[in-house]
């Protein structure tokens, strides 16, 4: 049974971790999950922070969920996300330097 969990997950995602095309790929998940919310308009339900709701009854488990599912796609697009696509560009360079190094030495 976990050989068929295991089996489903690479399916879903082919690609490692820690490598660049795992890195972008999932800063492009947490970007297009960051703009569908934006674009269907989870902004206003933030107003949780202040305790404020939407509908005025503060004790509303939905407007809550949503802002919360919202803020926290918020500081993953704008905190994580940069942290990723550096992360590529760091892999790239290191990658090309180690290239270099090794023709230079001729091994």
């Amino acid at each position: 049974m976990s050989e068929t969990r295991r089996v489903w997950y690479r399916s879903l995602i082919p690609v490692g971790l820690f490598t660049a095309k795992g890195l972008l790929l999932r800063a492009a998940l947490i970007a297009i999950a960051f703009l569908v919310c934006h674009a269907l308009g989870l902004r206003e339900y933030t107003s949780i922070i202040c305790g404020q709701s939407l509908t005025g009854n503060v004790a509303d488990k939905l407007p809550t969920a949503l802002g919360c599912i919202y803020l926290v796609l918020y500081f993953l697009f704008v905190l994580v996300v940069p942290i990723m696509v550096i992360a590529v560009g760091l892999i790239f360079v290191g990658e090309k330097w180690m290239k270099r190094n090794s023709v230079e030495r001729g091994s």
